[in-house]
């Protein structure tokens, strides 16, 4: 995928333009010759399971509005994965947890934008449950009657994950 809204190159400023370089086609200085790197934005996102049903919240924004998603959202500059899932878990639900742990990593490219997400497991969050920031519902929903469809991929991903882990070992374990 090239990303064609490069437009000019960030260290020079010249125009950029499509070269076939390093065995692909890529956004490259038209002077300088700078290789304009397309790098996924790294993001995080929680699985909060309680009681077997599991946390989702509504998007009120592009993409996939409307949609259910687990609570999560970009990674700022100035903090780790974790600490991006445990932000965006508060600033969307209204919780907060202090146990989490990686689940996996994920690569979305269901927008204009593709994303490395971190996914945080959880079984322990206080608080009051509230939708807030950029979703506009929050609930939990038992984890054999999700809505469908969900907002991305990567979410089916976690549940055939989670449903792989045998009973007897639980996710309790993982704390």
């Amino acid at each position: 995928m090239i990303d064609d809204r490069i437009k000019h190159c960030y260290s020079c400023g010249h125009i950029a333009q499509t070269l076939f370089t390093e065995g692909k086609n890529r956004r490259v200085c038209s002077v300088c010759q700078l290789i304009l790197y397309e790098n996924p934005n790294p993001a995080s996102s929680v699985l909060f399971i309680k009681e077997n049903q599991i946390l989702l919240v509504k998007r009120a924004l592009e993409p996939r509005k409307d949609l259910w998603a687990l609570p999560g959202g970009y990674q700022e500059l100035d903090e780790t994965p974790e600490q991006a899932a445990k932000r965006e878990m508060y600033e969307e639900t209204g919780l907060k947890s202090d146990k989490m742990v990686l689940f996996d990593l994920f690569y979305n490219d269901q927008s204009d934008k593709p994303v490395n997400v971190a996914v945080f497991f959880t079984q322990d969050a206080q608080g009051q449950l509230q939708a807030g920031d950029d979703v506009s519902d929050v609930a939990f929903f038992p984890i054999n009657n999700l809505p469908d469809p969900l907002a991305f991929h990567y979410i089916y991903h976690c549940l055939k994950k989670l449903s792989a882990i045998p009973i007897e070992a639980g996710v309790t374990s993982w704390f």
